[in-house]
């Protein structure tokens, strides 16, 4: 399998060796990309505990304590807060870890056991659906070089969580190596192109400017931002949202509202979503804050326009890749 393990979510596709046999080579439908209980092909990066009503029954329990992956576990964070882990990587990823305590447990866990829990949900839901345990799989990471890439410690973490959960890495690849791998750009008798990668991530964007001939490719520059992320759009989107339902309803809703604002920020999150394929996306919520509900309509044009700063960050970012490949000679950017 293989895993695009992002800060807040991730996506799990399935290499069918079998399969490309019987199809051209060319052909990538040996290759699914899975979706998870709730029909989503992308699944949040979360791990939650809670205490469970029925003792013995849960799929997945310790301690009497029920254990939530993905979905399951952001959907319940507005009501269980202090048992609920989101952003594994950056958990993973941390300089100098320390044990986590999880009130639920009424204990400590390291790092690994409790990132471990998110790596035997994604086995379980491989085993599931492909009808046998898939254990191998390819992970992919920050570039080397990246502000953002991880440690030899990091990743020798990474592949113990990994394995305690039932999965053996058998090798990380970098995230713009994976974008033009995604695309075909590996094919050995390709022309030689000057290929940008522009990867907008929850908690950063990286515009990584490569060299791409022969099936190799070769880093020229590379620019990042965390003024340009999944998390300011959906946090730009919030406070809006927040300052409407203050207006209608005559009721404060602030940062000290902070189950009311994880449950608004929640709904922006799949708003967002739903206006990059969509003209408008409705957000609808019972009770958002002091028995006020909130229901309320963002077009895309709007939505953009709560965007202008991050994007005049991203044209500033996209001005300097450019800029920097002319001085270092060669063409600009190709595509």
């Amino acid at each position: 399998i293989g895993l695009d393990l992002g800060s807040h979510h991730a996506s799990i596709a399935i290499w069918f060796p079998e399969k490309e046999k019987e199809n051209d080579e060319s052909s990538s439908s040996n290759i699914e990309v899975i979706a998870d209980d709730l029909g989503s092909r992308t699944i949040p990066t979360a791990v939650a505990f809670r205490h469970s009503t029925s003792p013995g029954n849960s799929h997945s329990e310790i301690s009497g304590c029920e254990v939530l992956s993905g979905s399951a576990a952001v959907s319940q964070q507005h009501k269980n807060p202090s048992n609920t882990f989101d952003d594994i990587r950056k958990l993973l990823s941390a300089s100098e870890p320390v044990p986590i305590k999880v009130p639920a447990l009424d204990k400590e866990l390291s790092v690994q056991d409790l990132t471990s829990h998110f790596f035997r949900n994604i086995h379980n839901q491989v085993k599931q659906q492909v009808g046998k345990a898939v254990r191998d799989c390819i992970v992919t990471i920050p570039d080397e070089g990246s502000p953002f890439s991880l440690s030899a410690e990091a990743l020798k973490r990474l592949t113990e969580a990994a394995q305690a959960g039932g999965l053996r890495i058998k090798s990380f690849i970098s995230d713009s190596a994976a974008s033009l791998l995604a695309y075909g750009l590996d094919v050995p008798d390709s022309a030689p192109r000057r290929t940008l990668v522009l990867d907008v991530g929850w908690s950063k964007t990286e515009l990584t400017l490569l060299d791409v001939s022969g099936g190799l490719f070769v880093p020229v520059t590379r620019r990042q931002s965390a003024a340009v992320s999944g998390s300011v759009f959906v946090g730009l989107l919030a406070d809006h949202c927040a300052k409407d339902f203050t207006r209608k309803t005559k009721v404060p809703l602030t940062a000290e509202n902070s189950r009311s604002m994880l449950r608004l920020r929640r709904e922006c999150e799949g708003a967002v979503k739903a206006l990059s394929t969509g003209q408008e996306a409705t957000l609808d919520l019972d009770s958002l804050c002091e028995g006020a509900d909130y229901s309320s309509k963002i077009s895309r044009a709007r939505f953009e326009d709560l965007l202008a700063g991050p994007l005049a960050v991203l044209r500033g970012l996209l001005g300097e890749i450019s800029a920097a490949a002319l001085d270092q000679g060669g063409p600009g950017v190709q595509q």
